[in-house]
């Protein structure tokens, strides 16, 4: 597993008009929360819309296991399944939660070698931006483009992904999740 730690900052409601300019990297992600061997656990379906390293339009699906260590750390572990293990693990599971939906954009920082990541959440006014630190006393600049919309820094509030999936404003479901899996054949094995 590898260890995460980051900081998490609650942004201005509509910051993408310029960081789509910005981003070298855009993803859409569905992910859903599962009890799976006693343990919560996520399943993320991922596209790629612009991206380095993946074909545009491309998908992959992860089962991710993802432990908080402290405040701002956790261990983190991704593993790629195919279609039938995202469907038999939808049929097995309890869900936590619905189905959230969001698009990631993402700046590579390479002065400071760091990852600007900023979530907008579908079906939600809401942005956040994290921030991959090697160790909790490291000192960073945020890119000016984003610091001028930051609202306040929301690490310690609890403000996660698992407990949004819990807020009756997410409405996709899981039955959409599966129809996703199902009409996408591209989806990527690596």
């Amino acid at each position: 597993m590898e260890i995460e730690i980051e900081r998490r900052y609650l942004m201005a409601n509509n910051p993408l008009t310029h960081y789509d300019h910005y981003a070298d990297e855009v993803l859409m992600i569905c992910q859903v929360y599962l009890m799976h061997e006693g343990l919560t656990k996520r399943l993320r379906l991922t596209q790629f819309l612009k991206h380095k390293f993946h074909t545009v339009g491309e998908w992959k699906l992860e089962l991710i296991h993802k432990k908080l260590i402290s405040l701002a750390t956790n261990e983190e572990h991704h593993t790629t399944i195919t279609k039938d293990e995202a469907f038999k693990l939808l049929e097995a599971n309890a869900y936590i939660g619905t189905c959230i939906s969001k698009t990631r954009y993402i700046h590579y920082d390479p002065k400071q070698n760091l990852k600007f990541e900023l979530d907008s959440f579908h079906n939600m006014d809401l942005n956040i931006l994290e921030v991959e630190i090697p160790d909790l006393h490291f000192q960073f600049i945020i890119p000016g483009f984003l610091n001028d919309e930051i609202l306040i820094e929301v690490t310690d509030l609890r403000l996660n992904n698992q407990t949004m999936s819990k807020l009756p404003c997410n409405v996709f479901n899981i039955e959409e999740i599966k129809q996703i899996i199902n009409t996408n054949n591209e989806i990527t094995t690596n």
